[in-house]
């Protein structure tokens, strides 16, 4: 967190701020590994894909009204 005083936090608050930089810190590696191995198999990029017509919530909505 920017500008806060860990002095004023206790030794568990600041573990778990770690704790949570790491893991974005490794989602962000992994997230660039798998774009990475998309680009080197030829595959298209997930920007790239096309956009559905329906969502979801419409989706379920029309199955609920059908039964």
């Amino acid at each position: 967190m920017k500008g806060v005083n860990h002095s004023k936090k206790k030794g568990g608050e600041i573990m778990n701020e770690l704790k949570i930089n790491e893991s974005i810190k490794h989602i962000d590696e992994v997230g660039k590994a798998v774009r990475k191995a998309i680009k080197e198999v030829g595959g298209t990029m997930p920007e790239n894909l096309p956009t559905p017509i329906s969502n979801i919530k419409e989706l379920e909505n029309r199955s609920k009204n059908m039964l």
